[in-house]
This record gives C-alpha cells, structure tokens and sequence, in this order.
C-alpha cells in the first residue's frame, strides 16, 4: 500500500515518533498518526541542491523559496534533532 515493506515502514513510523515528529494512538489493529510540532520554534534547514544552512522559525521551511546562495527555488530540508 504505502510502496514499502511493514517492518521498514514501522521503523520510519518510530523513528519519526523518537525526534517528535508524529505521535501515535492505538485503533483497533493499527496506530492513528498526529503530525506534532511547534511552528514557532527556531530550526536550521538545508538547501537540498547546495547544502547551504539557514536557521528560521520552523513554518518559514514550509513553504518554497529561493536559497540566497545558489538561486535553486523548493523546498529547504528541515534538520531535526535526535532527542536522546
């Protein structure tokens, strides 16, 4: 269904439960998932075509944008930080 295998798929799933990104409820047979996160919190994004690193409140990485190093227009890459 989702175009990968369930256990990789139940390993990215907790991966991204660990850096807080979703949160997970049991139904029934699965999980429910919640994206979770503070938009106003400051973060540090990666321009995906040159590498190049920017710290903006993490809603600003939401939407596409031109980087001001290499002129490419996307999205940047959101850098989350491992928790433990």
């Amino acid at each position: 269904m989702l175009g990968v295998d369930h256990d990789a798929a139940v390993e990215i799933v907790e991966t991204w439960e660990q850096l807080g990104v979703v949160d997970r409820q049991k139904e029934a047979r699965s999980y429910r998932l919640h994206l979770r996160t503070h938009l106003d919190a400051e973060i540090e994004g990666c321009c995906p075509a040159c590498g190049s690193h920017g710290k903006a409140r993490k809603e600003v990485f939401f939407k596409s944008m031109r980087c001001k190093r290499c002129g490419t227009y996307g999205h940047y890459h959101i850098r989350y930080v491992d928790p433990r």
